[in-house]
């Protein structure tokens, strides 16, 4: 079961390929866990059973063998990462057309009193 357990992470850390795709999956994980994490220490604290047992409930029903979620979870981590791709290259190239200006003398030239 162990061996099973980590030959699952490390597929799931070979499809991400790069440190930002890992950084974004680890997000998009906590982000995805936090309803259990945050119902849980609440329900314990004021000793509700009712968000203890959504806490769980949340935490089993994705946990479940049918439920997609890390295959969600790693699509909306590559989602995340073609935006900010896209927001990288806009960056890139505005100041690539700055530096053209710059080079072919296509800035407006002071004035010279």
């Amino acid at each position: 079961m162990l061996q099973k357990l980590k030959r699952f992470w490390l597929n799931v850390l070979k499809q991400l390929k790069d440190k930002t795709n890992i950084k974004i999956f680890i997000i998009v994980l906590i982000v995805m866990y936090s309803p259990t994490w945050l119902l849980l220490p609440i329900g314990c604290v004021f000793k509700n059973a009712t968000f203890i047992s959504a806490a769980i409930a949340y935490a089993v029903f994705w946990a479940g063998p049918c439920t997609p979620f890390f295959p969600i979870i790693i699509g909306v981590t590559l989602f995340i990462r073609k935006i900010l791709n896209r927001f990288n290259k806009r960056r890139k190239s505005a100041k690539g057309l700055l530096c053209l200006k710059d080079l072919m003398g296509l800035q407006k030239k002071k004035k010279k009193h």
